[in-house]
């Protein structure tokens, strides 16, 4: 028996058929692609789907499950919000439900991830954690007493927007200072291009041939094992700032 999971990003869509044991057996994925709306982007995330239950050859799909980015309702089946995705009141689960004769359910994204290490990886024997996930956005999940923690409005864990900087830089969910507008990836490229325009002296500038917008955290990275201080200094800085959200988060 196998099951197929749908993980919406920001940035890419990330499928995969897994069996039982949560051990993945295929899977795909391609860019989100956001900017061209909800229905464009739901589309593309139903023919992946299709191209994984083909490929499966038969055998019995017993679930889908999605991972929806942001704050949702799950017994309503609605994105209420994903700043990040420019989404708001979509009803997603409905399109879903309709498109496949498999039963359909879906989650915020890291609840989902915060299950899947409950069940198969770092959280296996341990019923009270939190999961920390990095990407376009910054976002947890929180199990206690082995049960997924919501919260009365259904956005606990939504630690990328707790303030980190008094007057900060606007962030997608209205608020100013959030740690995702410095920590995730397009805050952590932000802050490298800020010192670049500076005038700090870089390997990332070659790296790039000198286009600002091509720097991503992999440039980042490479150019922290060619021992570049800007690089150094930029992931260290991410580091600072995590590790002030997380002992935050742990506090509470």
């Amino acid at each position: 028996m196998y099951f197929i999971g749908v993980d919406l990003g920001g940035t890419n869509i990330a499928s995969a058929i897994v069996n039982e044991k949560g051990e993945i057996v295929n899977s795909t994925i391609i860019p989100t692609e956001a900017q061209k709306g909800p229905d464009y982007v739901m589309g593309n995330m139903k023919r992946e789907i299709h191209k994984l239950i083909d490929n499966a050859a038969g055998s019995k799909i017993a679930g889908i499950g999605l991972g929806i980015p942001g704050l949702v309702d799950i017994d309503k089946g609605m994105s209420l919000f994903a700043g990040n995705l420019g989404w708001q009141n979509i009803p997603v689960l409905e399109q879903f439900q309709n498109e496949f004769d498999i039963p359909v359910c879906m989650d915020n994204d890291v609840r989902t991830a915060a299950l899947g290490e409950k069940h198969f990886g770092a959280g296996v024997g341990i019923d009270n954690l939190i999961c920390i996930t990095l990407g376009t956005g910054i976002g947890s999940g929180i199990i206690i007493d082995g049960k997924i923690y919501r919260g009365h409005s259904l956005s606990a864990g939504e630690i990328g927007h707790i303030t980190i900087v008094k007057d900060g830089l606007y962030c997608n969910c209205g608020n100013r200072g959030c740690l995702e507008m410095y920590a995730s990836a397009p805050g952590i490229v932000r802050r490298t291009q800020k010192y670049i325009l500076e005038g700090n002296n870089t390997v990332i500038t070659s790296m790039v041939d000198g286009d600002l917008d091509k720097i991503t955290t992999k440039t980042l990275s490479q150019a922290w094992e060619k021992g570049d201080e800007l690089a150094q200094l930029v992931i260290d800085e991410t580091a600072e700032l995590l590790g002030i959200g997380l002992a935050t988060f742990a506090h509470l």
